[in-house]
This record gives C-alpha cells, structure tokens and sequence, in this order.
C-alpha cells in the first residue's frame, strides 16, 4: 500500500471539470474502493445525459513538492465504464500547463504508472481524460512519487526535453 516513496496526500486540493454529486475528493481520500465519477443524469434506470470527454482534474498541493512520478489508480470492481484508455499528464510551470506525457493504456483497473526521467518540482498537476470506457470517466486515487535521490531535479519543461532524447537515443 502507498506510504513510503509517496508524497503524503496531507493538504492536497483537488478539482474536476465534471464529478457527478462532489467526489473529486474521493481521487485523494486514500481509500481504493471510493471513486470520482464525471457527471451524468440517469432516469428510471437508463442514464439520458452525461458530460462529455475530455475531464480535467488539477492537483495543487500545500507547497512545491518534488516528484519522480504519478501513478493513477482505475475504479475498481466490476464496472468498466469510465476506465481511463488515454491520458495527458501535466505540470504547471510558470503560470503555464506543461505537457509531460500522453499515455496510452489497456483498458483495465490495474495500478498505472508513470515514472519520470528526472524528478521535478510541481505545486500544481493537471490529469486529463482523453479517452475512457464508455465516454464516462472514474478514477479511485492519485499518488505522487516521492523524490528520487538517485535522479537530479530539473523543471518540466527540461523534463520533457530529457524524456524526448532518451526515448530516441536509449541508455542500455
């Protein structure tokens, strides 16, 4: 379970663009089976609206809080609908978003991890739901990688330069 090599989720904020009633706060609650939906209507049963993909989520922390990466975990249990398939990750760099990664996964509620080249410092995060099962989107918990000692620290920006090249160029 999450604790050491993760940031303590102690004074975290979180929004959402849509959450249906306020889970948003369930993404950061530490409990694996409570979850953020986006928002949607049902009536009698049958769900007749629902907003649209994609969802942001910004993460602010208390202060600026190294990292070395984020890992985000499905809504688990039997129902596949709002199982995140493609998401942006972000990091605020002087009053701007900053695209770190655009990940792909299977569709499934294991744990997905995004470790970074490098660590950076980040007081605001933004996830983004590009696409997920069924147009909806769910997600039980965001945790923080704590600093790597073995990494040096550069900024987002530098980040996504360094995790370019060393995708071309591979250091095995």
């Amino acid at each position: 379970a999450p604790g050491d090599g993760y940031v303590p989720k102690t004074g975290w904020k979180i929004e959402a663009s849509s959450e249906f009633f306020d889970s948003a706060p369930r993404m950061i609650d530490g409990n694996t089976n409570t979850y953020w939906h986006s928002n949607y209507r049902a009536e009698a049963g049958s769900i007749v609206e629902k907003d649209e993909l994609p969802f942001i989520i910004d993460v602010t922390l208390p202060e600026a809080t190294v990292i070395s990466g984020v890992e985000i975990l499905p809504r688990q249990g039997d129902n596949p609908a709002g199982l995140p398939t493609r998401v942006k990750y972000y990091a605020e760099q002087d009053g701007e978003w900053v695209l770190l990664f655009d990940a792909s996964y299977p569709r499934g509620e294991s744990l997905k991890r995004q470790a970074f080249a490098r660590n950076i410092e980040i007081t605001k995060f933004r996830i983004e739901f590009v696409e997920a099962v069924q147009g909806f989107g769910t997600l039980a918990e965001i945790y923080f990688l704590s600093k790597d000692d073995e990494k040096e620290t550069v900024t987002a920006k530098e980040l996504v330069v360094i995790e370019e090249k060393e995708a071309l160029y591979p250091l095995d």
